[in-house]
């Protein structure tokens, strides 16, 4: 009887033992990548709030996250395959790194200098200001402000 039990007991290790090393092996297999970078200007200044697009050449999978107020970016969980990654920034130029190869668990670091753009100064219309007719009662008007029939 004890020698039963004991033939038992050593299924049930090496039953355990199988299984336990199957799931480590199954973790270890991972299929994703990761792409890391920091976004500075020509002065070596950092660049927070600056829009990342982060897109999957061969299924077109876009992903849009922010650099942080460090300038720093970080996009976790990709596919592995080949990247365009493109920074945009109020004031800079676009900048694009293409042909950005993310491999099985590892990442890759994607710095980026942005560059001055061309400052746009804001217009005013030249279109001459339109009159509106209103119609209304010739008393009403007189209860109105004079601002609220300024035309802006």
């Amino acid at each position: 009887m004890k020698r039963r039990v004991m033939q038992v007991v050593k299924c049930i290790v090496i039953v355990a033992c199988v299984t336990f090393w199957g799931v480590a092996t199954v973790e270890a297999q991972v299929d994703r990548g990761s792409i890391a970078g920091t976004l500075t200007d020509s002065t070596g200044a950092v660049v927070p709030d600056a829009a990342v697009t982060i897109v999957n050449v061969g299924t077109q999978q876009t992903t849009r996250l922010t650099s942080d107020s460090s300038g720093n970016f970080v996009a976790t969980n990709l596919p592995i395959g080949q990247y365009t990654v493109a920074f945009e920034k109020s004031g800079f130029k676009r900048t694009v790194h293409s042909n950005v190869t993310v491999s099985v668990n590892q990442t890759v670091r994607v710095d980026a200098t942005l560059q001055i753009g061309q400052v746009r100064k804001a217009s005013r219309s030249r279109r001459p200001r339109r009159w509106f007719k209103v119609r209304a009662h010739p008393w009403e008007l007189l209860k109105t402000r004079a601002e609220s029939l300024t035309c802006r």
